[in-house]
């Protein structure tokens, strides 16, 4: 299965931040038993979930999903 997020961002993120996976999911608001299959692909991640994540780790979610837009050049 390809993977869905870059689950790499909440694995640094709970490093960093010295938090077990219970407290990072604790202060997210979803179960232990969805991280886990998220950070091995087993699971479609809901955009609930996403946001969840997101607003905790201040990680947009255009770079949860490895998005790149271009930055429109100002005119001068």
């Amino acid at each position: 299965m390809n993977k869905i997020i870059k689950t790499e961002l909440i694995e640094n993120y709970i490093k960093e931040n010295n938090l077990t996976k219970i407290k990072f999911c604790k202060l997210c608001d979803i179960s232990t038993k969805t991280l886990n299959l998220l950070l091995k692909n087993k699971v479609k991640i809901k955009i609930e979930t996403l946001v969840k994540i997101s607003k905790l780790t201040k990680i947009s979610i255009d770079d949860f999903l490895g998005l790149k837009f271009p930055i429109p050049k100002k005119k001068a």
